[in-house]
């Protein structure tokens, strides 16, 4: 669902304001029966799981604390940190909170960056239900620092993010997301940013891989297979935004270990490799295409285990993890990094490719 930002006030002049197109109101009304969202997958169910949270000290560095309210009578708390040189999810098991809490903070600050997932699982392990409560914990971070001091003259370049949900027509982002078609218009109306509704554009092609080709490199693909021949040109894209001094993230919600997302677009999955293959091929390619991180991406494989799926197109109505709108997490990360980024003058601007299901 594409729009465009630009604050050009010579542009606004020249755009009508959003307004949906003129349709009978009997087809409006069917429309809304069939496919407004239901209700009950607004709210998560089960109470959020806050075994552990992230403040500031007062020189700006990170600091986590874990509360024994969150277990209850658990017996051990588990912690999962993300395996770099498999991408596998590695535990370790303590019987006290406050080794919870060392583990955290060592692995914030002594984790290599090339190594470091800005995110953990915590378990509350109990012997008669082993896992009880979870919680996706979102770690800051580590976010690049501009090659050169900029001078005091110079404009910090904004952030660039790109937000693309697969697959949603026009009519149906409107009638899915009626709160952010509101804040859409309201930047419109109380801004000097402009926000584009192109009403008769939403995709050149009729699968992800080919529209995301076009829209990193500029190129069409004339093909007729269902998979990709070919690795999508990400690195078009993102080169040139790290050849101005930015640093990149590719976020999705797919997990690398089966067939769809990043791992499809960039062509390294091979079911006939073993897995830790697979791992190092995908990781040397986000390299090759200028990607530097990758958020919360891999967090998917094991939320969506927990579901007994193996990607979205197959999982439940309403994803919800610790009490939380999986995909909450994913806007939080992203929120979060560009906070860190803006309050820092010296940290390199984010260019971020996010992709949702």
């Amino acid at each position: 669902m594409p729009f465009a930002f630009n604050s050009q006030q010579a542009i606004v002049n020249r755009v009508v304001n959003l307004s949906f197109t003129k349709v009978r109101e009997e087809a409006c009304s069917f429309a809304k029966t069939v496919f407004t969202a239901d209700p009950r997958n607004i709210t998560c169910n089960s109470s959020q799981m806050n075994l552990c949270t992230m403040e500031r000290t007062p020189g700006g560095y990170p600091k986590i604390e874990c509360h024994t309210t969150s277990c209850g009578s658990a017996d051990m708390t588990s912690v999962g940190f993300i395996n770099p040189l498999d991408g596998s999810l590695s535990w370790q098991h303590f019987s006290f909170l406050q080794d919870v809490e060392k583990a955290l903070n060592n692995y914030i600050q002594n984790t290599p960056t090339e190594d470091y997932f800005p995110y953990a699982f915590l378990r509350c392990d109990e012997f008669w239900n082993p896992t009880a409560k979870t919680q996706l914990f979102i770690l800051p971070s580590k976010s690049a620092t501009a090659d050169r001091p900029r001078g005091k003259s110079q404009v910090k370049p904004i952030n660039v993010n790109i937000i693309l949900i697969d697959s949603v027509s026009r009519p149906h982002f409107y009638r899915s997301l009626p709160q952010t078609v509101k804040a859409f218009r309201s930047i419109n109306e109380k801004s000097s940013a402009l926000v584009l509704d192109f009403e008769l554009f939403h995709a050149i092609k009729a699968r992800t891989f080919e529209n995301i080709h076009a829209l990193f490199s500029g190129e069409l693909l004339n093909v007729d297979q269902f998979v990709n021949p070919v690795p999508v040109k990400a690195g078009v894209m993102f080169d040139k935004f790290k050849s101005l001094g930015y640093q990149t993230m590719w976020q999705e919600d797919m997990c690398w270990m089966h067939e769809w997302g990043m791992v499809r677009d960039l062509k390294v999955m091979n079911k006939s490799l073993p897995s830790k293959e697979i791992w190092h091929n995908l990781t040397t390619a986000l390299k090759e295409n200028s990607i530097d991180f990758t958020g919360i991406t891999h967090s998917s494989c094991e939320v969506l285990k927990s579901f007994g799926v193996p990607e979205l197109f197959h999982g439940p109505s309403k994803m919800c993890y610790g009490g939380k709108h999986y995909h909450d997490l994913f806007l939080q990360f992203l929120e979060n990094f560009l906070k860190e980024v803006d309050l820092d003058s010296e940290k390199k601007p984010l260019f971020s490719f996010q992709c949702w299901t």
